[in-house]
């Protein structure tokens, strides 16, 4: 029976209700409106049950070791595979210049760094394990943002920077501009964390820490070769020239050179304070005999004047 849309009345809408009890006592009611009756349907499904099966083939052989075995043999491990050999070079990633538009936001230069920046740690990580002995250096704390961003830009196959939209992109997520961004790699070169950190913190030397630093510095030189030396928090600039100490918060010195204006490391830390400004070298100085003339100065010491009173000892602002 077909109903148009608009010809509905309580006498449809009555057989409607009625075929739907018919249909909800007894199922088989819709078959039957279709020519199918109850007793040929249930007598195809026997048919089919009843039906001969299928000879059962036998099951193919599993590979792998039977759990029980393996649980059995535990105590009986198999010699350990030899040992790689050290590539010569990390491995280089493939191109991902495809000539075709990026979807999205990927970058795939910024996705063959990662690729190449893995393959150094990876190659790294094998040295450390084939360098010999049982000891391991403890792992290091994770990293900040400001940090990774700084060893992805550094940690470059052949020292090789990132290309220059992934650098901008290290710079301005971590909260530098492009130059900061080359001063915090060369320093991360140099001596990692310890000195990134000592690049951008800056930090009052006080107590026993402060003691300790007078120490080393009243230590490092004869008296008539001690370099005259203006404090300011923990760095000390060697007066009138270019050369800068600054002491970190494990107690080493890491020398720093001015230049174009800046304050840049200039070499590795040093437990002793000669030893660290002579990486910075003489060429900034004016003279060294106006260097060896002045007294050693730090952190705020008094110095005596030639009247006998005392007077606080002298600070300058330099750029940092």
């Amino acid at each position: 029976m077909r109903l148009r849309r608009l010809d509905h009345c309580g006498h449809t809408a009555a057989l409607c209700y009625q075929v739907a009890r018919l249909l909800d006592e007894d199922p088989f009611v819709l078959l039957l409106l279709r020519g199918g009756a109850e007793r040929a349907l249930l007598a195809g499904l026997q048919a089919r049950s009843t039906a001969a099966a299928p000879a059962a083939t036998a099951p193919a052989p599993q590979e792998g070791v039977d759990a029980l075995e393996a649980y059995l043999a535990g105590h009986v491990l198999p010699p350990l595979p030899a040992v790689p050999e050290l590539p010569e070079r990390p491995g280089v990633p493939p191109s991902l210049n495809t000539e075709v538009s990026p979807v999205g936001e990927v970058e795939p230069a910024a996705l063959e760094l990662l690729a190449a920046r893995t393959a150094v740690r990876a190659r790294a990580l094998l040295a450390e394990a084939l360098r010999g002995g049982t000891e391991r250096r403890a792992p290091a704390g994770e990293l900040t943002v400001g940090e990774d961003a700084v060893r992805l830009a550094a940690d470059g196959p052949g020292g090789a920077g990132p290309p220059r939209p992934v650098s901008d992109r290290l710079a301005a997520g971590s909260g530098r501009d492009r130059e900061q961004l080359e001063l915090a790699v060369r320093a991360w070169r140099i001596g990692g964390r310890a000195a990134l950190a000592v690049l951008e913190e800056e930090w009052t030397v006080e107590g026993e820490a402060l003691a300790r630093a007078r120490a080393a510095l009243d230590a490092a030189w004869a008296k008539d070769e001690r370099p005259a030396l203006r404090a300011r928090g923990n760095r000390w600039t060697v007066a009138g020239s270019a050369g800068q100490l600054r002491l970190g918060r494990d107690g080493r010195w890491w020398p720093y050179r001015k230049e174009r204006g800046r304050w840049v490391p200039a070499g590795g830390a040093a437990r002793d304070p000669a030893t660290a400004l002579a990486a910075v070298g003489s060429d900034g100085r004016e003279s060294p005999a106006e260097v060896r003339a002045a007294p050693v100065e730090a952190c705020g010491q008094d110095r005596r004047s030639s009247d006998g009173t005392r007077s606080p000892g002298r600070r300058t602002a330099f750029r940092g």
